[in-house]
């Protein structure tokens, strides 16, 4: 495919392919959604309901560092800008024949969570751990249906469940 900088049209951020423009936003957006249904697939498989959401308000950097989390201090901009790639992505797929792929997908990141949160890691030692895990099994299952670009975007599901209060304690009131 013959793909040429377009710098007559947009921003500078486009590529012109045949007769269709794409942005890297839009392809970032379409390698985490292609990560989030490969996460689908294999939750789907392995259902562990969560307890009880709870929704008292909370400020994402409160929670880092309540939870004393150097990666996600360190890195904010880039995981919060991921976040909402994320959110959006998983409003998308909702609406579009997935309905319940967010609980899923929190599901999966919480059950591995757990399994790691009771063995005296460091929380930022949890998280590399959380991403390895989840990196190597959608590679060992999915590397056919996801790019290795499309697999590294584990680590801003995370941080999605994260945020969403779903893994690690929620700072005090």
């Amino acid at each position: 495919m013959n793909i040429r900088s377009n710098k007559n049209m947009g921003d500078g951020d486009q590529y012109n392919i045949g007769n269709y423009y794409q942005n890297y936003a839009e392809s970032k957006d379409s390698a985490i959604q292609n990560l989030l249904l490969g996460i689908l697939n294999i939750e789907e498989n392995e259902y562990s309901p969560l307890v009880e959401d709870d929704y008292d308000p909370f400020s994402i950097e409160n929670k880092i560092n309540f939870n004393n989390i150097n990666i996600y201090n360190k890195f904010f901009d880039k995981y919060q800008d991921n976040y909402s790639i994320v959110e959006s992505r998983l409003n998308s797929l909702e609406l579009n024949g997935h309905p319940g792929i967010r609980k899923v997908i929190i599901d999966y990141v919480a059950k591995k969570y757990r399994m790691l949160s009771f063995k005296g890691l460091s929380p930022d030692d949890i998280i590399c751990i959380l991403d390895e895990k989840i990196t190597q099994e959608l590679e060992s299952r999915y590397l056919s249906f996801l790019s290795l670009e499309e697999i590294s975007h584990a680590e801003s599901v995370i941080f999605h469940v994260f945020a969403k209060c779903e893994i690690f304690d929620k700072p005090p009131n």
